[in-house]
């Protein structure tokens, strides 16, 4: 299919591919996607008139925003942060990227769009704050943070009293170096 653009257009779900697309990406999801390949992804095939659509459903993103494997380690083989906030992940198989890599224009643009939308609202920094408040509260202030130590003690724990501080630097660095990629891709295309 990579000849046949309208083919390719007609078998994924576009709205779903760039999302999936573009979170993947927020999340560094190696998880997900790693060395050209897609994993830990479910593909669903949504029969629609004309034809069937595919559409990403990603699952078990425990190596993401910056978790790293690390296989010489014996008990918890994460390490956090191991990945900096500005490394792109980027989904490099399957027909977005085939599209993509057409250069077609009214492609990127939605892609451009796509994120400014996702900026302006579901990523905006006050949407994730206020995400992160809740997180904290539910992981630190319900006291399930300290209950894990205790409960699993080999596993890689930051200190407790530091709350959720770190990974909201993390998330907003992430976001910062992700627009400045956006704005260079939007003026090269």
């Amino acid at each position: 299919n990579n000849g046949n653009t309208a083919e390719l257009y007609k078998g994924i779900d576009l709205d779903n591919a760039v999302e999936c697309y573009l979170f993947i990406n927020l999340i560094q999801g190696v998880d997900n996607t790693n060395e050209g390949t897609i994993k830990n992804m479910y593909l669903l095939l949504n029969k629609e008139e004309g034809g069937i659509r595919m559409l990403y459903a990603p699952w078990d993103m425990d190596y993401a925003l910056g978790n790293t494997w690390v296989p010489e380690w014996e008990e918890n083989r994460t390490a956090p942060y191991g990945m900096t906030a500005d490394v792109n992940v980027w989904m490099k198989k399957g027909y977005l990227n085939q599209l993509m890599a057409t250069r077609d224009q009214e492609l990127w643009q939605f892609i451009f769009e796509k994120y400014k939308s996702l900026r302006a609202d579901g990523w905006s920094e006050a949407k994730i704050n206020l995400l992160l408040d809740e997180y904290e509260q539910d992981i630190y202030g319900s006291g399930a943070y300290l209950r894990e130590m205790d409960r699993w003690p080999e596993g890689t724990y930051g200190d407790p009293a530091e709350g959720m501080s770190r990974f909201r630097a993390y998330v907003a660095d992430r976001l910062q170096f992700m627009d400045r990629c956006f704005e260079q891709y939007e003026a090269d295309v």
